[in-house]
């Protein structure tokens, strides 16, 4: 069974329980969903500490850079993301491990949600 974290800014327009049901991972991908009050909130050492763990994946939903409400939230997370796919090259784990998406609209969440699938699928 696949294990990921999803954490999603607390500004996006959708709830947990939304995100889950247009997600619709099937039965062997176990997730836990996690909000943040800010996509920037994320630090590398928390991930590099979650990806210590028997977790395969963590994804990160945030909100457009053109829209966050804090301003720079998104920019910062996607800068740490970077320099965390970084360090797991480096330490041989993959880069694929640790993926930053954009949500604007359920659309698009329903897209990142068949990424999210696919990228599960090819994490060995």
């Amino acid at each position: 069974m696949k294990k990921l974290v999803i954490f999603f800014c607390q500004n996006l327009s959708y709830k947990k329980e939304e995100i889950f049901k247009v997600l619709d991972f099937p039965s062997e991908i176990s997730i836990r969903l996690i909000p943040i009050p800010c996509s920037a909130e994320i630090s590398v050492g928390l991930l590099l500490k979650i990806l210590e763990t028997d977790l395969d994946a963590i994804f990160i939903l945030t909100c457009p850079e053109t829209s966050c409400q804090s301003g720079e939230g998104s920019i910062r997370a996607k800068k740490r993301v970077e320099y965390t796919q970084e360090i797991l090259e480096e330490l041989g784990l993959g880069k694929d491990r640790l993926v930053m998406f954009e949500v604007d609209d359920s659309e698009n969440l329903q897209q990142i949600g068949r990424n999210i699938k696919k990228k599960c699928l090819s994490i060995t």
